[in-house]
């Protein structure tokens, strides 16, 4: 028996993977099991007959349903990006899922997702999520085991300012989804692209433009893209998912064979595993060496060789997501000893805020690692030209400026709080997301 089908979309993704052009056979697209791509597809309903598929992909696509989905007890992964999705119900049925992403759709609720049992990942942004999914069914799934993993899934989803901003736009009718996507702020217009050459509708723009742009009475998401690209729409090619990545993201268990395979020292490694192990929903990454040069490169240093390879090995967590930190003790005495459980200290390779404070910092050979942001009365520092020393330093630049003022011994108000930067690691207690979540450490 054949089958035939008018959309361009879904007959580029069955040839690809069929290895011929259209017609089909009834028996080939049952018989089908590998990856399935399709691309600006207004037509999904064949996929009806591909009982056996194990990973599909849509993207900008104009389909609002994925009722076709229903009862594939073989797909492992789902792929929905940049299209007008809003009924998920089926995916419900798919108890075989692993691994779920659902980027910039219309979808508002979660609840198909709360009892997948072998779920282990996903990404989950720039979706309007209604109240009850976001406040209760999202905390609700990122710390519940899944029956066959009988671990909760590293799911990633946008902060609360993403999510408020895409709600903003659904209720007021106008055709986008924002978030930020690999370290890029991105609103995106689901469906097949109108624009030449974006494999998609979507447009760079930062959340304070956004922001600024809809507090206009005449704020229309057409009209930001109609101001952003000409007739001839972008000068060349560009995908909004093909961004070359300097780091490597991965849950736990890939976290965790990042570290045994590396030849860092074995109490590094003991540490960094310590590290893994108490925070296992969260999401985790390691560095490129071009990443690194690049931070060398803008901050004029050059990092000492211990720290790079701790960073390419695992550096830390929720890439491009602004959390905090709070420890459960400093290992060295600091006037801030007795304060940590009011502390959150943000963390990263921070550098110098500006030249004066790089020389008065940088005369020490210290480089900024880690701030207590909302008072700015501590900070965590390495120190860049002493290779045996490991040691993380914490000072309060206020006393640093008093010191030099007073004509005393400017940095004899640096005291070591850790031994090494994995020792730093292995005493987080607790992260804080942007919107007000804390997630403790399992101890």
């Amino acid at each position: 028996m054949t089958i035939e089908t008018n959309d361009p979309g879904l007959n580029q993704g069955l040839e690809t993977a069929l290895g011929h052009p259209a017609p089909f056979t009834l028996d080939e697209l049952q018989s089908l099991k590998g990856s399935l791509s399709i691309c600006q597809s207004a037509d999904i309903s064949l996929l009806r007959h591909c009982r056996n598929l194990e990973q599909i992909e849509i993207h900008a696509s104009n389909v609002s349903s994925l009722n076709v989905l229903a009862n594939l007890e073989k797909l492992t992964k789902l792929k929905v990006t940049c299209s007008p999705i809003e009924d998920i119900a089926a995916i419900a049925t798919c108890t075989a899922l692993e691994v779920i992403e659902i980027m910039f759709t219309f979808i508002e609720d979660l609840s198909p997702l709360m009892t997948l049992p072998s779920l282990k990942r996903g990404l989950l942004i720039g979706n309007p999520w209604n109240e009850t999914s976001y406040h209760q069914l999202r905390p609700q799934l990122l710390k519940s085991p899944t029956e066959r993993s009988q671990k909760p899934p590293a799911i990633e989803f946008s902060d609360v300012d993403e999510w408020e901003k895409t709600c903003e736009l659904r209720s007021r009718g106008q055709y986008g989804c924002f978030a930020l996507h690999e370290g890029r702020s991105v609103l995106v217009r689901p469906g097949i692209p109108s624009i030449p050459n974006l494999d998609c509708d979507f447009l760079l723009i930062s959340p304070g433009a956004l922001a600024s742009e809809m507090r206009h009475s005449e704020f229309s998401v057409d009209e930001l893209f109609a101001e952003a690209f000409d007739e001839s729409g972008s000068e060349e090619y560009e995908s909004l998912f093909a961004v070359e990545r300097d780091y490597t993201e991965g849950n736990a268990d890939e976290a965790r064979s990042w570290v045994n395979a590396s030849k860092l020292p074995k109490a590094t490694k003991q540490e960094l595993l310590r590290f893994i192990d108490r925070f296992p929903m969260l999401q985790f990454y390691k560095e490129h060496a071009d990443l690194l040069d690049g931070v060398e490169a803008s901050e004029q240093v050059k990092l000492p060789k211990w720290l790079k390879d701790i960073r390419q090995t695992l550096a830390y967590v929720m890439y491009g997501k602004l959390v905090w930190v709070q420890f459960d003790q400093f290992k060295g005495w600091s006037p801030r000893s007795d304060q940590l459980e009011q502390i959150w200290y943000s963390l990263g390779l921070r550098g110098y805020n500006n030249e004066e404070q790089r020389g008065l910092i940088g005369k020490g050979g210290f480089f900024p690692i880690g701030e207590w942001l909302e008072t700015g009365r501590s900070t965590l520092a390495i120190k860049l030209e002493a290779p045996k020393d490991h040691s993380v330093y914490e000072y309060t630049e206020e006393d640093l400026w008093d010191n030099q003022y007073d004509d005393r011994p400017v940095f004899e108000s640096v005291r070591v709080v850790f031994n090494s930067y994995t020792e730093m690691l292995d005493h987080i207690v607790a992260f804080r997301l942007q919107n007000g979540e804390v997630i403790q450490a399992i101890e």
